[in-house]
Formats: C-alpha cells, structure tokens, sequence
C-alpha cells in the first residue's frame, strides 16, 4: 500500500517518464485505489496522479501515431 502518493512519483516528474513507466505507475495507483485501504485525501492525491498519468500516456500515444502517419504518407510518395 502507498500512503503518500507523490513519494514514488510527484506529478512534475509524469512529463519525464516514458509510456512504459507510467503505464506500470497508472496500474499500481489503480490497484491502490481499488483496495480502498487509504484515505479519502490519499485517494485524491492518486485520482489526480492516476488522471496526469492518463492523460501523459494519451499524448505519448497520439505523438506515436502522428509519426507512424507521416511515415507512411513519406512511404507513398
């Protein structure tokens, strides 16, 4: 059980991670938050950084697919 959220990862430090790293992070705060064993402000603090991290592995994903879209187009021309 993590009982202080940003102790393994403060939120500043998402942007610095790589997809891999913060899909591993967003399922460790998703199985914290699903054992209900923390406090109401602790499962706050994870919403929000389970929420960051979401939203970080969203953009990695969609730079991915741009490059992947513009490879191809370069490919067909």
């Amino acid at each position: 059980m993590i009982t202080n959220p940003s102790e393994k990862t403060g939120l500043k430090k998402i942007s610095k991670m790589s997809f891999e790293e913060a899909i591993s992070r967003l399922e460790e705060v998703a199985q914290t938050l699903s054992s209900q064993k923390i406090n109401l402000d602790q499962m706050i603090e994870l919403y929000e950084e389970g929420n960051a991290l979401k939203e970080h592995c969203s953009s990695r994903l969609n730079e991915a697919k741009m490059k992947i879209e513009k490879i191809t187009i370069e490919k067909k021309s």
